[in-house]
């Protein structure tokens, strides 16, 4: 009699996960269905959607009236109003403010936000500018200067040519 409610038990148990598993997408997709919020590319994407019914629209309208299946006043009333209504959408468009043009500027702002953040840091003297005012001074009247004047690499004695960066050594 145990083991029968033992069995009865961890069936009941293993449906249960079971049902759980099956029904947790559905559960997931009805808690979010009235929250999600549209993306800015998704309204883009509609309005793309709409001037391409709209010009659409224009070419049949226009073969109907070349086939002679509509007058030229309503071929005229209704080709005007689908070019104005192009041209809202169109206007639309170009007014919508780009998915990139939004990124930057976050970016710009977390780096204003960075840069102000951190302390003010003196700045280092490049490693050419001080070379080259090293080679200036330490020049040896018998081995010649001992940095080149063009990268401030360290020169050997008797070098014509740095090993940096090729230009040639001037002695005095």
């Amino acid at each position: 009699m145990t083991v029968e409610i033992l069995a009865l038990a961890f069936g009941a148990v293993v449906a249960a996960g079971l049902l759980i598993f099956i029904l947790q997408p559905i559960w997931e997709s009805s808690v979010f269905v009235g929250n999600t919020v549209p993306l800015p590319d998704d309204d883009l994407d509609e309005l793309y959607a709409q001037r391409d019914a709209i010009y659409e629209a224009l070419k049949e309208l226009k073969m109907d009236y070349e086939t002679g299946k509509i007058s030229e006043e309503d071929y005229r009333q209704f080709s005007t109003k689908l070019k104005r209504q192009a041209a809202d959408i169109l206007r639309k468009i170009d007014e919508f403010p780009t998915m990139e043009a939004g990124i930057i500027q976050q970016l710009e702002q977390r780096i204003a936000e960075i840069r102000q953040s951190l302390p003010q840091m003196q700045t280092v003297p490049s490693p050419m500018s001080a070379a080259a005012t090293v080679s200036l001074s330490s020049q040896d009247a018998s081995s010649g200067p001992r940095f080149c004047t063009q990268c401030g690499a360290p020169l050997r004695p008797g070098d014509r040519f740095c090993s940096q960066c090729g230009a040639p050594v001037q002695r005095r």
